[in-house]
C-alpha cells in the first residue's frame, strides 16, 4: 500500500506541476490579449479624433461655402436690378492681354457699393419690422 500511495502523490504532484504550467500559460496569453485590446481601443481613440477634427473642418468649409453663396445670390440679385453686366469694350494691348476700357477692379468697387447699398436697405427695413 506504500507504494501505491507514494505512486498516487507522485502522479498528483505531476499533475499540479502540469496544471501550474498551464495556468502560467494562459495568463501569459491573457496579458497578450489585454494589451492587444489597449492599444486597438487607444488606435481606434485616436483615429475618432482625427475623424472628428476632419469633420469639424469640413463643416466649418460648408458653412464658408453657404456664405459665399449667400453672397453671390444678393450680388447676382443686385446685378439683374442694375440691368444686368454692362457691355464693355476690349481691347487688346501689345503684349496681347486683354483690357477693358472700365477695368474689372472699377466694376467690382461699383458692385460692392451697390451691395452695401442694399444691405443698408435690407438691415433698414429690419429694423423697422422689428420695431413693431
Amino acid at each position: 500500500m506504500k507504494k501505491s500511495i507514494s505512486d498516487e502523490n507522485i502522479m498528483l504532484k505531476q499533475k499540479l506541476i502540469h496544471y501550474q504550467s498551464e495556468v502560467s500559460k494562459y495568463k501569459e496569453r491573457l496579458k497578450k490579449y489585454e494589451k492587444s485590446a489597449q492599444l486597438n481601443q487607444n488606435t481606434q481613440s485616436n483615429n475618432n479624433h482625427i475623424l472628428e477634427d476632419q469633420v469639424a473642418e469640413l463643416k466649418q468649409k460648408i458653412n464658408e461655402l453657404i456664405q459665399q453663396v449667400e453672397e453671390l445670390k444678393t450680388e447676382n440679385m443686385i446685378l439683374k436690378s442694375n440691368g444686368g453686366v454692362k457691355n464693355q469694350e476690349i481691347h487688346f494691348s501689345q503684349d496681347g492681354k486683354k483690357q477693358s476700357l472700365n477695368s474689372w477692379f472699377v466694376n467690382n468697387l461699383e458692385n460692392q457699393k451697390a451691395i452695401k447699398h442694399h444691405n443698408r436697405t435690407l438691415n433698414n427695413k429690419w429694423d423697422q419690422d422689428k420695431k413693431k
